[in-house]
């Protein structure tokens, strides 16, 4: 039981950080968030770049 209460602390921690790594994002120019884009998505982190492509409109002529 210790391990799934652990396994939860972590995942919420991971979602408030990608939360703010996300909003940092969305402030950024459009020629800074590609290499960031790029970053999201050699980690895999696939959720997070279609999600900032979708919300940022700066961004969604480019992809």
């Amino acid at each position: 039981m210790r391990s799934s209460a652990r396994n939860i602390e972590l995942a919420e921690r991971y979602s408030r950080v990608l939360r703010r790594y996300e909003l940092a994002l969305s402030t950024m120019k459009p020629e800074q968030l590609e290499k960031h884009i790029m970053m999201l998505h050699i980690l895999g982190l696939l959720i997070v770049k279609q999600r900032i492509i979708n919300n940022c409109d700066s961004v969604k002529k480019y992809y």
